[in-house]
């Protein structure tokens, strides 16, 4: 039996509403994009057009693991994230839009013939070192992981984006095997979900590396880890980026107030008005 485009469309997209997708019918268009190998102005211009029989199959198959909330990134093998392509699969957290906040505060920072030292910790995909280079290409960029697997996927992703002379990559625990060396800039995106959190989508919760989103009883123990040993890896007047979960600003500006060594500049929101990234300073003289 012969469909159309719209056809096949319109029935994914019900078989994906009915499974709870917040978004059936442009991931019904993506899957079947990607099922094609065309991109999604390809079908969207052909809805009148007979689908090509050979390719429902795969198209249905695609349509099946979508309605058990696979991830669609997951599925594709593809997440856009600051307007450029990055492979990833389950070894990895899928790159957020709101993190895409964290490259904006960095930016500001310093202009584009700057040259500075970066650290990226937990990279993941490598999206947020892969970008902070492109768009600061005088700046060296080192990133880590502590798991071996997002490391390969990261090595992939600064191998397609021709970044490997200025990406170093390691696999390390936050600071653990990196060398005593000082950074002007230190980013990182941490798990900071609560543990006992049950308000969370089945994409993340059935599909994600869990290492990547839990952060203890409050979200903050990887947080706390961190604040307390970037310091003594920063250079004075040297910037600390994170990422924040939505309703952490409070708790994040008070660990940052207790420390020593740290001063807080400002807590940003993102596009729906949540404060998303923390900006702090190394205070100067601190050593």
């Amino acid at each position: 039996m012969t469909r159309t485009f719209l056809e096949t469309i319109v029935n994914a997209r019900k078989r994906l509403s009915e499974a709870g997708v917040t978004t059936p019918g442009l991931d019904a268009e993506l899957l079947l994009a990607h099922a094609l190998k065309k991109d999604r102005a390809f079908v969207l211009a052909r809805m009148n057009e007979t689908a090509p029989e050979e390719v429902l199959p795969v198209f249905e198959k695609l349509v099946s693991r979508r309605s058990k909330r696979e991830p669609l990134a997951y599925i594709t093998g593809e997440k856009e994230f600051y307007s450029r392509p990055f492979k990833v699969d389950p070894r990895v957290l899928i790159p957020r839009p709101e993190t895409e906040g964290v490259i904006d505060a960095v930016f500001e920072l310093y202009d584009e013939k700057s040259v500075k030292n970066t650290l990226d910790i937990g990279t993941g995909s490598g999206a947020i070192a892969v970008t902070i280079s492109l768009g600061r290409p005088f700046w060296r960029v080192a990133a880590t992981d502590s798991s071996p697997s997002a490391v390969e996927v990261a090595r992939e992703n600064i191998l397609f984006h021709k970044v490997e002379d200025r990406v170093a990559l390691v696999e390390s625990d936050l600071f653990d095997s990196l060398p005593e060396t000082k950074y002007d800039i230190i980013v990182f995106n941490p798990p900071y979900i609560e543990e006992q959190c049950v308000d969370i989508d089945p994409e993340v919760r059935l599909y994600e590396p869990p290492e990547a989103l839990y952060g203890g009883r409050d979200g903050l123990d990887m947080i706390r880890r961190f604040t307390g040993e970037a310091p003594l890896r920063l250079e004075n007047g040297g910037y600390l980026v994170l990422e924040i979960g939505e309703g952490q600003g409070g708790a994040v500006e008070n660990i940052i107030n207790d420390s020593e060594k740290l001063s807080l500049e400002k807590i940003a929101r993102d596009l729906n008005g949540i404060e998303r990234v923390v900006v702090a300073i190394k205070k100067r003289g601190d050593g």
